[in-house]
């Protein structure tokens, strides 16, 4: 069974991939085209973060990663955005490429932390 590093690192890694890439992930799930999904892998496992810092599994760094990328999401997530949850909007929208820079860069912490 995974540590929760290796699941939260993971669900980074998911959501930092490019957008067919992130198709295959969902269509690998059996679930092609619910897009909020991977945002969903990531909250499952986001709120073990602050548990993490206290014992040792994040530095701060790491951490401080976790929460940016989280609250970006959770800004941009709900009914006030369901365009931003489509497969086109995966491939062009601006906020998915914000996700996926917010998750690049926390995938260099985990990489190295």
């Amino acid at each position: 069974m995974p540590t929760r590093f290796e699941m939260l690192k993971q669900a980074i890694e998911v959501l930092a991939s490019e957008a067919n890439q992130q198709e295959s992930w969902l269509a690998d799930l059996g679930i092609r085209g619910v897009v909020n999904e991977l945002a969903l892998n990531f909250d499952d496992i986001a709120p073990c973060a602050n548990d993490m810092l206290t014992n040792g599994e994040l530095s701060q760094a790491q951490f401080a990663l976790v929460q940016e990328l989280d609250t970006y999401l959770k800004r941009i997530s709900g009914p006030a955005h369901p365009e931003l949850w489509t497969s086109e909007a995966m491939h062009t929208s601006a906020e998915w490429t914000e996700i996926r820079n917010l998750a690049r860069e926390a995938s260099v912490a985990f990489a190295i932390g």
